[in-house]
């Protein structure tokens, strides 16, 4: 029996919203192993939540992409690995400059009268992971 865990939201190709899409995705096939036994499936769930925007372009050119080399070769459509399709998704969509972002945002921190300090210890924490600091 799989654990309830939710879906991750469709995703739109939002370079800037990559990582927390691709978490949920990662979260999701965790908690239900067992739905998802093989590569391929791995892949077309994915495939299935890339929907809108820049990410159904990408989707519908793998899928073809695929599909054709697939008839090419009088075989099966095959996705091929979960690894090579992790590494191709990623390559696409990865904001490149968020660690840059978080470093920037440090800079600009302050404590204001409207914030509690809990909440700026808080954002401080995240944005430390997200610049990627020791």
């Amino acid at each position: 029996q799989d654990a309830d865990i939710n879906p991750p939201e469709v995703y739109d190709g939002n370079r800037r919203n990559f990582k927390r899409f691709w978490q949920q995705v990662e979260l999701y096939i965790m908690g239900a192993p067992n739905q998802f036994p093989t590569d391929q499936r791995k892949i077309a769930f994915v495939l299935s939540y890339l929907r809108k925007g820049h990410a159904d372009s990408w989707a519908e050119f793998f899928q073809t992409r695929k599909a054709e080399a697939a008839k090419a070769a009088s075989k099966p459509l095959e996705f091929g690995s979960w690894d090579d399709f992790q590494k191709e998704i990623t390559d696409a969509f990865q904001y490149p400059d968020a660690q840059q972002d978080a470093l920037n945002d440090l800079n600009q921190l302050f404590l204001d009268k409207n914030t509690t300090a809990e909440d700026h210890v808080a954002r401080f924490k995240m944005l430390v992971v997200k610049a990627e600091l020791k």
